[in-house]
């Protein structure tokens, strides 16, 4: 079995094609709502979110010049394990709107220990 080093996988051949396809397929940063990075695919996406919002007419210039000032370290950086506390988050925002007579209070204090579990992971 070979991992690549850097990437972790198996399959570094693959992996490497299956994200080139996905960088490389503007449709699927108008579905996921999501700019692209190359600015060959910027115009495109910017049109499909026009459509997207019709009949609204809105100034996509104020977005393509915030691309100037990047956050970094971006939002994200400061939460160890993002990659798993984020899902958690989303999960317990999902229970809030959709479960009738919550106990809220024992669903938050579950709530910090599940995200203590998961900060502890990274030893940060």
């Amino acid at each position: 079995m070979t991992v690549c080093a850097r990437c972790g996988t198996e399959n570094p051949d693959q992996a490497f094609a299956a994200l080139s396809y996905l960088a490389a397929a503007p449709e699927l940063t108008s579905t996921w709502g999501a700019l692209p990075a190359r600015p060959s695919q910027q115009d495109a996406f910017f049109a499909a979110q026009s459509e997207r919002f019709a009949p609204l007419t809105i100034d996509w210039q104020v977005a393509k010049d915030m691309l100037q000032y990047p956050d970094v370290p971006s939002h994200e950086a400061y939460m160890p394990n993002f990659g798993r506390a984020d899902p958690a988050n989303k999960d317990l925002g999902s229970k809030l709107w959709t479960t009738p007579d919550l106990d809220v209070d024992a669903e938050i204090s579950a709530h910090v220990a599940t995200l203590q579990s998961i900060f502890d992971e990274t030893g940060e």
